[in-house]
């Protein structure tokens, strides 16, 4: 069985085109759609920490050059956050008396601690990545590496050797879908890895700790996460909805008896969330929420807060999409083991 996950791990990984979208997009990321940006790390470091009455003071009267009245404007900008949430759990006093789900946020807000200060362009533009060339690229060497694995098969006629008895198919079965998940696993491995290693050589890697409301477009979370934490999540449940996505290309894979199909199907399915919200700026839907292209995209389900009503039970967005992510999933790979296992070759 290893020797066959092996051959089959080989298979995908031998694929020249992965090699060549994934260092055109790398590429493409370095050279032409790269922010400008300076480290500032020693600018923040004499104010960094939690707030006091004493550094607030020092800050007020930081203006004057360029590099002060960037901290200084920081410092502000932050501040208005923690005010604007304060506002916020003022607002719901009234309403979480009636309505269960203001009472939850009210709760959620109340836990977050915004007394601190620090510089965090490094982890802002290191989350920021995930959901912008990390979905992308993933979800590219994904669909590239997976789309062909079983209607290739079908295409050259090997499908006639290789599932010619009930024991041959569930063990080849089992061997695309185990190589295909390591496929998948080390994609998101890798441009994890670029990710946190290209932003810690250009921005430092000092503010990890701040929290997640100090980016701007979480400053309505309710979530009590440090910068690193709600990273370590992200990744997470990124690489859930990139598990999910592969299980679906499989699925399509083992439906089409031509690779073009595979191809363009998965294709339109995972861009289609991507064109609806990004480029036609759409409002989200159910239909987007449930795709495995917003789960991977992970940002939509922390902005703000958001609760699905089962039965009288709120159950917190994140939670409740990923947890129809994991079922698709496991549905989707019982679905593909299942028609492989009774098609006719």
């Amino acid at each position: 069985m290893k020797e066959l996950i092996k051959f089959e791990f080989q298979k995908i990984i031998g694929q020249k085109s992965i090699y060549i979208i994934g260092l055109l997009m790398f590429s493409l990321f370095l050279f032409v759609f790269v922010p400008p940006s300076e480290n500032r790390e020693a600018n923040y470091a004499p104010y960094e920490g939690e707030i006091t009455a004493e550094t607030a003071e020092e800050l007020k009267d930081l203006r004057g050059t360029e590099a002060a009245n960037h901290v200084y404007q920081s410092f502000l900008n932050e501040r208005g956050i923690a005010e604007l949430v304060q506002e916020k759990i003022q607002e719901l006093a009234v309403a979480a008396d009636n309505d269960p789900a203001a009472a939850m946020e009210r709760e959620m807000l109340q836990q977050l601690t915004l007394d601190t200060f620090y510089y965090h362009d490094a982890p802002g533009q290191t989350i920021d990545f995930v959901n912008t060339f990390g979905l992308v690229i993933a979800g590219a060497l994904i669909l590239l590496g997976l789309f062909n694995i079983f209607s290739n098969e079908y295409a050259t006629g090997v499908d006639h050797y290789i599932f010619t008895s009930k024991r041959g198919r569930k063990q080849i079965v089992h061997a695309k879908l185990f190589a295909s998940f390591l496929y998948t696993f080390l994609v998101v491995c890798a441009w994890v890895l670029f990710d946190v290693i290209y932003h810690y050589i250009r921005l430092g890697g000092s503010g990890w700790q701040s929290p997640l409301q100090f980016i701007w477009k979480y400053r309505d979370s309710p979530y009590d996460f440090t910068m690193a934490e709600y990273f370590g999540t992200q990744v997470g449940i990124h690489l859930i909805g990139a598990l999910g996505f592969a299980a679906l290309v499989l699925f399509i894979s083992a439906l089409s008896s031509k690779s073009i199909v595979s191809f363009l199907v998965s294709g339109i399915i995972f861009g289609l969330p991507i064109v609806w919200t990004s480029i036609l700026r759409q409002d989200s839907n159910w239909l987007t929420d449930i795709s495995f292209t917003n789960i991977m995209k992970v940002e939509e389900l922390f902005l703000n807060f958001s609760v699905y009503d089962v039965g009288g039970l709120f159950i917190l967005k994140p939670i409740f999409l990923v947890v129809l992510c994991l079922i698709f999933s496991f549905v989707l790979i019982y679905a593909t083991y299942y028609y492989i296992r009774r098609r006719e070759v």
